[in-house]
């Protein structure tokens, strides 16, 4: 290319005569632009200045001397225009110099050359509504002729093209197995889920590959034509190794209309967005508050509903940004209120000052410029602040480098996540309508709400809602500038509830039993440090849905039993821990936690009437006393039962342990006669 630039190709070489015929004859295909006489001239001057270091200014006529930064960022994109123009002739030359090999005129030659990808210049009478689906919707033109090129090579060559989609397939499903082999050789512990925790659109259309040593994944994007059966297979082997795909038929639908000039079930499946024309799609996106991948552009939730919307950026989002928007949220707010510019907007007072909002708008209308910009930007600031940037933060080589990131909650989980939460919030919704409903004596309103509690979007609900609660707890402990705090040990338990969840939902949706499945595992457990994991679990299960508030402080409590439990130290400080658990089953632990979770319904009475007490209302207490008396006898044998079974369990280890089992089973079953007449509801 260069050689051609400055006209010194050895036409006594074969390739260097091919590639001067293919630049002759129009081979190279790229933007035309029909510049006026007026535009020229002026084009063509700006060039002469700006040879001998002078620069135009933006928006005048007059002229000032190109600064070095001005002359650097020039030079820099024509550095980026002359190696993306190799690499789109690349291809192109190589089709037309075999074409010439095999024999072939020039003209066919250049058509070959043309045809073998996206030929810029083919496209079609525009009949049939055609060309104003072109002008609405960018990429129709390539997605037809993406098409078309497919269904000539699957008529035309029937057994290699079965064979070469084979191959698409197996190298998709092999993939997953690769980079699994890879991190278990030469990983951490911690980097066992690291594969999946990529984005799925990610690993369904790159080429992906770890790079052992490193948090990075070596992504190369892959033909439009051929990623769908790559993906196919890659979700083949998610599903077959246990990890979670929401709804693999929609999934892989999803997939095969990726070929389709407009793609129904793209942007999350959101049909407004899809069939709103390209030109107007970021500004739907932001008012869906969805990407292209159906994730959110920043969180919205109940929790964080009041908070300044620099707070609601995620990480993906440009730092400078998140702090600009910041300052500006300092006119009349702080960190927990927003500002005069979004408290007092109209309408569009989340949109205004969302940092978000800004980078998405920049990357719909200005694309790879505006990233590639973006990046060099960051990387300046990371090496003005005396910083090492990353290699996956700069630009060119971050397109061809990943990492797993986590966006949300449940970041194993994948972009189903949102639904499930959208479908949570309509059913909350609905439910507490008709509860009201039903409160005011209608029956058609309680039968209602009946099946709606009976449902499985109910059930599911409950699962979101309990670990929602718990993770976002362990999140903020990352943000926390504690030093008693173990990020890792954080990031631990964050992986542990999140495969709960999941676990929980698989059941959900195949009818299972979770609690079953978590005894079953306890039994079959073969060390105690497993065990005491299981009876926390099994605690968390049978504890999660009863009928009155938990106290205040059973969420912080289950967070310091969950950094505990990845620390490896006991759930509770019980006497004989480890023998009590290597000698009872699972039943056993079940019952424990039934009786676990009463004890816990008591105290909610027990401090409400102490509460009435010390606040010298003492009459009012006794009411409440005397109204909810059954807890209050509850709770005295249940404190006398569980202070007998610790001492039962003091004598394990002595050589008497299966009279010793069969006692504390008796103490258990008379506590489990105060329980039933409690009449405590769970789910379990």
């Amino acid at each position: 290319m260069r050689k051609w630039e400055r006209g010194e190709l050895d036409m006594g070489n074969e390739t260097e005569r091919y590639f001067s015929e293919f630049m002759a004859e129009g081979g190279e295909t790229g933007f035309v632009n029909m510049l006026s006489v007026e535009s020229f001239k002026k084009k063509m001057q700006q060039e002469l200045t700006r040879m001998n270091g002078v620069a135009f200014l933006p928006g005048s006529q007059g002229k000032m001397k190109e600064s070095p930064i001005g002359a650097g960022l020039r030079k820099m994109g024509e550095i980026f225009e002359f190696y993306n123009r190799c690499a789109e002739d690349a291809t192109r030359f190589i089709v037309y110099m075999t074409s010439r090999q095999m024999g072939k005129e020039v003209e066919q030659a250049i058509a070959d050359a043309k045809d073998v990808t996206l030929n810029f210049n083919r496209k079609g009478t525009g009949a049939k509504g055609n060309a104003e689906v072109r002008d609405l919707f960018i990429f129709v033109n390539p997605a037809i002729q993406a098409l078309s090129n497919m269904y000539k090579m699957m008529t035309g060559h029937k057994l290699k093209f079965a064979g070469i989609t084979a191959l698409w397939i197996v190298g998709g499903a092999l993939m997953p197995i690769v980079n699994q082999w890879l991190l278990s050789l030469f990983g951490d512990d911690d980097d066992e889920h690291a594969y999946w925790n990529l984005p799925p659109w990610v690993r369904k259309n790159n080429f992906v590959m770890w790079v052992p040593g490193t948090k990075n994944f070596i992504t190369i994007p892959l033909a439009q034509e051929f990623r769908v059966f790559y993906g196919f297979g890659e979700m083949v082997t998610t599903l077959s190794s246990g990890h979670h795909i929401e709804n693999p038929w929609l999934e892989g639908f999803s997939s095969v209309m990726d070929l389709v000039p407009v793609n129904p079930t793209g942007n999350g499946g959101n049909l407004l967005v899809n069939f709103t024309p390209t030109m107007l799609q970021p500004l739907v996106q932001i008012g869906e508050n969805i990407d292209f991948t159906g994730k959110p552009l920043w969180r919205e939730n109940e929790g964080n509903k009041y908070a300044p919307m620099y707070g609601k950026a995620y990480t993906s989002t440009p730092e400078w940004m998140v702090a600009l928007s910041e300052k500006i949220n300092d006119f009349g707010g702080n960190e927990g209120k927003k500002g005069y510019v979004e408290e007092y907007a109209p309408f569009w007072g989340n949109y205004i000052n969302n940092p978000a909002v800004w980078n998405h708008l920049l990357q719909g209308y200005f694309g790879g410029m505006y990233n590639t910009i973006a990046k060099g930007f960051d990387v300046a600031v990371t090496v003005g602040s005396g910083n090492i940037p990353k290699v996956y933060q700069t630009p060119v080589l971050n397109r061809f480098l990943n990492r797993p990131v986590e966006r949300d909650n449940a970041g194993v989980l994948g972009d189903e996540y949102y639904g499930l939460i959208k479908e949570r919030d309509q059913l909350r919704y609905e439910v507490n309508t008709f509860k009201k409903k039903a409160q005011r004596g209608d029956d058609g309103a309680k039968e209602h709400l009946e099946m709606l509690i009976r449902s499985d979007a109910y059930k599911r609900g409950q699962v979101i809602s309990h670990y929602e609660k718990i993770i976002g707890d362990l999140k903020k402990g990352l943000q926390a500038a504690d030093a008693d705090v173990d990020w890792d040990d954080i990031k631990l338990g964050l992986d542990m509830y999140k495969a709960q969840l999941i676990e929980e939902l698989d059941a959900l949706k195949g009818g299972g039993d979770v609690l079953e499945q978590a005894r079953r595992k306890y039994d079959e457990a073969a060390s105690a440090s497993e065990k005491n994991r299981l009876r926390f679990r099994i605690e968390q299960l049978v504890g999660r849905d009863n009928t009155l508030t938990k106290p205040s402080s059973a969420r912080s409590t289950e967070v310091e039993k969950a950094l505990a439990l990845v620390n490896g130290d006991p759930v509770e400080s019980r006497s004989d821990n480890d023998r009590y658990l290597n000698a009872v089953s699972g039943d056993d632990i079940v019952k424990d936690a039934r009786i676990r979770m009463a004890r816990q319904q008591c105290k909610v009475h027990d401090d409400e009437y102490k509460r009435l007490m010390e606040a010298g209302k003492a009459a009012e207490a006794e009411q409440y006393r005397a109204a909810n008396m059954k807890w209050f006898d509850a709770k005295t044998l249940l404190d006398s039962g569980t202070r007998k079974m610790a001492a039962d369990k003091k004598l394990l280890g002595q050589g008497y342990d299966s009279a010793i089992v069969k006692l504390l089973r008796y103490d258990r079953e008379q506590m489990l006669e105060a329980v039933d007449g409690l009449g405590i509801i769970s789910n379990y």
